[in-house]
This record gives structure tokens, sequence and C-alpha cells, in this order.
């Protein structure tokens, strides 16, 4: 093994416990802003694990979106209204949590059998820097929308008049 693919797996390794580990914190912690601020590191490291697979583009939008959008209005949202209510016990809490323990086992249990059973294959060979500028590419030929069909175009004059009048 290289000193280069050691040094991958490793940043892999890192990265997918944080993952883990964050969103556990995310799931089993009883403060919702500690919640949301590990929610925000766990988009950041899935940010990192789409590096690792020189996807750049897609780890700066992961960023942009993610962490720089809809977590911090999560958390705006929590300290607005956070507010503190007297919770009342849940009759047959017990009972709840050994079923939801369960089902989690038995689907641990499965996805596991997935990963172990599943023949899996060696994708396509990565495009390395230009993603970014592929991407741009088909977005502005392939995927492109005419505007002048939706009644605006660059210009800022409207075209919804279809009549030719000036």
């Amino acid at each position: 093994m290289t000193i280069a693919a050691s040094t991958q797996l490793i940043c892999f390794l890192v990265l997918s416990s944080v993952v883990v580990l964050g969103a556990l914190g995310v799931v089993l912690l009883s403060n919702i802003v500690y919640s949301a601020f590990l929610l925000g590191g766990v988009f950041l490291a899935v940010a990192g694990l789409y590096l690792l697979l020189n996807a750049s583009f897609v780890a700066a939008a992961q960023v942009l979106v993610y962490v720089g959008a809809v977590n911090v209005l999560i958390l705006f949202a929590i300290m607005l209204v956070n507010k503190k209510e007297d919770l009342a016990p849940i009759p047959g809490i017990a009972l709840r949590r050994l079923l939801s323990g369960g089902v989690c086992v038995g689907l641990f249990a499965l996805l596991t059998r997935v990963v172990l059973t599943t023949p899996w294959v060696e994708g396509p060979e990565p495009i390395g820097e230009d993603a970014t500028v592929r991407i741009g590419e088909h977005l502005f030929t392939d995927y492109l929308l005419p505007r002048t069909g939706f009644g605006s175009s660059a210009d800022g004059h409207d075209r919804s008049d279809c009549s030719g009048a000036s």
C-alpha cells in the first residue's frame, strides 16, 4: 500500500467515523442546539467525503447549501422558538424503546447482509479536476432552458407580449 492510498484510507475512516458519531449525537442528544451544531459537523464531514471522491463541485455545493443555509436556518429557528416546557411522562416507554431497538437491530442486520452478499464492482474512472468544467458545460448546453419561453430575457425587457409591438 502506498503512502497516498494509506492517507486516503485514514482520511476516509476519520471522516466516516465523524459522520456516524455525529449522526448518533444528532439523534441521541437531548439539547436541540447541540444537535443542530452536530448536524453542521456531519454536513462538513460529508463534504470531506465528496472531496475524497474528487467531486469538488458537489462538496462546495454541500457546504454552501447545507452548512451555510439549511443549518443556519435550523439554528435560527431553534433559538427563536426555544421555549422550555415540562414534558409529561410517556406511558409504556420501556416497551417502546425495546421495540424500536429491535427494529434498529433488524435493519442493521439486513444492511450488513446486503453489504456482505453484494458482488461489488469498481466504478467508472474519475474525471478529476475537469469535473466542475464539465458540469458547467452541461448546465449551459444540454440542460439550459430557453428563457424566452418564460416571458423574460437576460436584458430585462418583458417579452410576454407576443404582438411584436415595442
